[in-house]
């Protein structure tokens, strides 16, 4: 996983998108979280997260996603993980396959 580096004793909010891009410009963004990237949606599975057992875990699947990753969060949050799955790139003004960074330029032009 890209970002798995970062992991340390201290940090305690990951946040988790597809695109390496993506968790690069977050952490600009948003540098109260750990961003961290499964590099592609089936990228998101137990070989990756594993590490992150014990931290409290937001994704941010790119749009269309979702159930995908609700259903992988649903199986990891059954052995002891604790995955909370954002739907919001759901929205439906977002194109598919949208992610954080292309929501946050379409909110500044408008």
């Amino acid at each position: 996983m890209f970002g798995l580096h970062l992991l340390n004793d201290t940090i305690k909010q990951v946040a988790i998108v597809e695109g390496e891009k993506t968790a690069v410009i977050m952490s600009i963004e948003f540098p109260q979280y750990t961003w961290m990237s499964t590099g592609s949606l089936q990228g998101f599975k137990h070989e990756y997260v594993a590490p992150l057992s014990g931290k409290a875990v937001t994704s941010f699947p790119d749009k269309g996603g979702y159930n995908k990753w609700k259903e992988t969060a649903d199986a990891l949050n059954n052995k002891g993980f604790s995955i909370e799955v954002s739907k919001l790139l759901e929205k439906k003004e977002y194109k598919d396959g949208w992610d954080l960074v292309d929501v946050i330029q379409y909110e500044d032009k408008k």
